[in-house]
């Protein structure tokens, strides 16, 4: 198991996915709060990801909010990995 750094201060989600016969379900949102739950107990303020393949929208619902890359080198280095319909996320927690 891993510890969370002492500095740390955001959570980051790389991958949330529900199989397709159990979605429409809730599944995604309870899972979501569940894990936002545990960022927040362990002090972390914000949680971010990178939205592909369509899922803004799903992401949008859930109260994350496109950040823009320009001029922030970290998150232009993460969105270069990725498609040009990629986009950074965040919420606070």
């Amino acid at each position: 198991m891993h510890s969370i750094p002492v500095d740390a201060d955001t959570f980051f989600i790389h991958d949330l996915v529900v199989v397709a016969k159990a979605r429409k379900q809730g599944i995604a949102k309870r899972l979501l709060a569940m894990s936002l739950d545990v960022a927040r107990s362990t002090g972390l303020n914000t949680a971010t990801l990178i939205s592909v393949e369509d899922s803004f929208r799903f992401w949008r619902t859930m109260g994350f909010e496109q950040v823009k890359a320009e001029g922030n080198p970290q998150v232009e280095k993460i969105l270069s990995a990725y498609q040009d319909t990629a986009r950074y996320m965040q919420i606070r927690l």
